[in-house]
């Protein structure tokens, strides 16, 4: 049985179990990454998603994404940008590992996506947000595939349908 090790309190999360081998959690990402008011709120909110739609996420991923964005930006942690896509798996994220002397998770893509289908899932985004598609796009692109390889658990229609107006990132 596997337990979810996080911020107490967390009265909404529930036990999950495992059948498959675990991976072990580094704790040096938790005391790192401290997450604060609403990106603390929104990581139990993303969690508790994952969860109740049996999709996996990386946790440390998850809280590496919330703090840099929490670290880097006054507005809300439900704010989200195309372009702020960009900069935070990029440059935001590489450059918190790099001065902590930590490894990039490989979810932090897989982690944000889960936080942008949470917050369109609950209407949660904030008013300055970009469109959901522009999100999604922005993800698509950062990651080179298709959303909807990424997300096994949704149908098969891709979110992205036109190509991109801003090209390929493939270097």
């Amino acid at each position: 049985m596997t337990v979810l090790d996080l911020d107490p309190p967390q009265p909404a999360l529930h036990l999950v179990s495992s059948t498959g081998s675990t991976v072990a959690r580094n704790p040096r990402y938790r005391s790192a990454t401290p997450l604060y008011g609403d990106a603390r709120e929104l990581f139990r909110q993303v969690l508790q998603f994952t969860l109740e739609h049996q999709v996996t996420i990386d946790v440390d991923a998850l809280r590496l994404v919330l703090c840099t964005k929490q670290s880097l930006s006054a507005t809300s942690a439900c704010t989200f940008s195309a372009a702020g896509i960009w900069q935070l798996i990029f440059i935001d994220i590489v450059a918190i590992c790099h001065n902590h002397k930590l490894d990039v998770p490989t979810g932090c893509a897989n982690a944000l996506l889960r936080t942008v289908e949470y917050l369109e899932a609950s209407q949660s985004f904030h008013e300055r947000s970009d469109p959901v598609d522009d999100l999604y796009d922005a993800i698509d692109e950062c990651t080179g595939e298709l959303v909807h390889d990424l997300r096994p658990s949704t149908p098969s229609k891709a979110r992205r349908s036109l190509r991109s107006s801003r090209g390929t990132k493939r270097t």
